[in-house]
């Protein structure tokens, strides 16, 4: 598996634009997304030997895999991509951390808020990020996002692809128990979920 994050996404931008065909490229709608794709297709083409790969979706926004055993995800949020490709299917979300307007705290339960310590925005986040990666990989719409619940928090220092979580969050969507992995980085909030 392959994580990349970027915040400097200039450097990119030309390359991106460049390395894809005129009819793909313009299909894209964000500096962000183009380049989360470019990164894609440099990973894919590097670690997977597949040249000039072009990362799809379908018409609900869903990924499309072309190779069995071999998926990637992708989450931005003001010029900052997080992108992870793997053997194995997994799913990401990133935020950044902003106080808002305080009803958007009572968007989650207290009890979910509670398993987590306290309702604040960290928190928020840590729900909102965890829930939305449990989304994508469920193939779910985001309005399904309050009927997956947090069932349970585990302190878990690990690392994964040298990344230092520091929590396991396990949510019920339906009778299926999903993990996601969680950590926090200068005001950056990320999300893994894998089955």
């Amino acid at each position: 598996m392959i994580l990349k994050i970027i915040d400097n996404l200039d450097v990119y931008y030309k390359d991106a634009i460049d390395y894809f065909p005129q009819e793909y490229s313009s299909i894209i709608s964000s500096k962000e997304s183009l380049i989360s794709r470019y990164i894609i297709s440099t990973i894919v083409d590097n670690s997977f030997n597949i040249k000039k790969y072009l990362p799809e979706l379908d018409s609900m926004w869903k990924p499309v895999y072309f190779y069995e055993n071999l998926y990637w995800s992708i989450s931005h949020k003001e010029n900052l991509i997080f992108v992870w490709v793997s053997d194995d299917k997994i799913w990401i979300d990133v935020e950044i951390y902003k106080e808002r307007d305080q009803s958007i705290l009572d968007y989650f339960l207290d009890w979910e808020y509670e398993l987590l310590g306290w309702k604040n925005w960290a928190n928020f986040y840590v729900l909102w990020t965890a829930k939305e990666s449990v989304i994508k990989y469920n193939l779910l719409d985001l309005d399904e996002i309050n009927s997956i619940k947090l069932l349970e928090v585990i302190s878990n220092e690990q690392i994964i692809s040298d990344l230092k979580i520091s929590k396991k969050l396990l949510f019920n969507y339906k009778n299926n128990i999903n993990q996601v992995f969680f950590w926090e980085n200068d005001g950056k909030i990320y999300s893994i979920c894998i089955l």
